[in-house]
């Protein structure tokens, strides 16, 4: 699976959701693509046509052939008292009104973005077993363009804050996902997303511009 990324007149839109996924485009064109059949809970995925493998040796199959998925680019941090760096993920739902809809086993996806010099490499991801309308988070490439930095508190009850630049030419979404491991967090502002095991603040950082983000920490005591 290849997700191609609008090109530098496409940024706006990149921020709005209008990103595409297509099926990876080979030189050569695939012999055979395989047929997906449900047995219960289970997907078996079968080559229609026979197929023998010398020993020592290997066959590619192509798996699945899509050409437009839609999602959205985000800028992520995971916060851990501190933030982690920025990753850059593409997010869908697998659904069939965004062009998928099928179930994703296990795998790798290798990300491209078309530009002034044609298509190019821009990340790898992995993901795990995807069932139909389930979200799927592919965390493809370290962000350099939007970064963070971490005011440490001047006292115990101060408040870290966080100062997050957008160094592109088009808006952004970030998101600082707050995990419910050992920390409370108090201070963070009440339009938190909640997710399983989990809470996410979200805002769009405008172009060439700032945002922050003030929290405080309790940290267990120890017995």
């Amino acid at each position: 699976m290849t997700t191609m990324l609008p090109a530098a007149p496409m940024m706006m839109e990149m921020a709005a959701g209008n990103i595409v996924v297509t099926a990876r485009r080979r030189e050569e064109k695939a012999a055979v693509v395989a047929e997906a059949e449900g047995l219960g809970d289970l997907k078996l995925y079968r080559i229609p046509v026979p197929v023998t493998v010398a020993a020592r040796s290997q066959k590619q199959v192509a798996f699945l052939v899509k050409d437009a998925v839609r999602g959205e680019t985000v800028y992520r941090t995971v916060m851990d008292e501190r933030p982690s760096p920025i990753d850059k993920l593409f997010r869908f739902r697998n659904r069939k009104d965004n062009g998928l809809g099928d179930p994703l086993p296990a795998g790798k996806a290798v990300l491209y973005q078309e530009g002034e010099y044609g298509r190019g490499l821009i990340g790898e991801a992995s993901t795990p077993d995807k069932a139909m309308n389930e979200e799927v988070e592919l965390a493809f490439a370290r962000a350099h363009d939007v970064t963070i930095e971490t005011q440490e508190p001047a006292s115990a009850k101060a408040p870290y804050v966080l100062t997050i630049r957008n160094a592109n030419p088009f808006a952004v979404t970030f998101e600082a996902e707050f995990h419910n491991l050992g920390h409370t967090y108090r201070g963070l502002p009440g339009r938190l997303i909640a997710k399983p095991g989990k809470r996410v603040w979200r805002t769009t950082i405008p172009p060439n511009d700032t945002a922050r983000l003030s929290y405080r920490v309790d940290r267990p005591r120890d017995n």
